[in-house]
């Protein structure tokens, strides 16, 4: 009789002790053919109408990519982060219009921005990176 209660409190004790490890961990990201490049080639901010993106991609027809504008090290919450936009191969552009949906009608002057531009099949893979401000980038 005390074998078996031995016996229950090791099991008990057992099954506390591998219930609370953590589960294995798994990879997100599928095996990415490393030819999968997305280029950020340029950003053209017009006041009061659009923040315009042009870049080149190696993504098959047929995808998208998502993006995010960063100011001064801080995510701006009026840019669509969640929305996807097709891509053609090997050049796409695409514009985020200003003064409508919360955006503000025109960026800050002399501010540092970036612009991050990834492929949701694999973002690490795949991000791209371009910096600027508005004084570089504005159109007339």
């Amino acid at each position: 009789m005390k074998s078996r209660i031995v016996f229950l409190v090791i099991v008990l004790t057992a099954g506390v002790f591998f219930g609370c490890l953590p589960a294995p961990t798994q990879t997100l990201e599928p095996d990415t053919p490393v030819e999968y490049q997305i280029q950020v080639q340029d950003v053209l901010v017009e006041p009061g109408v659009q923040v315009a993106l042009m870049g080149s991609t190696s993504l098959p027809e047929g995808n998208c990519v998502y993006t995010q504008l960063v100011q001064e090290n801080t995510s701006l919450v009026w840019w669509p982060v969640g929305k996807c936009f097709p891509v053609s191969t090997p050049e796409w552009s695409f514009a985020i219009p200003l003064g409508v949906e919360g955006a503000p009608d025109d960026l800050e002057r002399d501010t540092d921005y970036c612009i991050r531009v990834w492929w949701p099949g694999a973002p690490s893979i795949t991000l791209a990176e371009y910096h600027f401000t508005l004084t570089e980038s504005f159109v007339p």
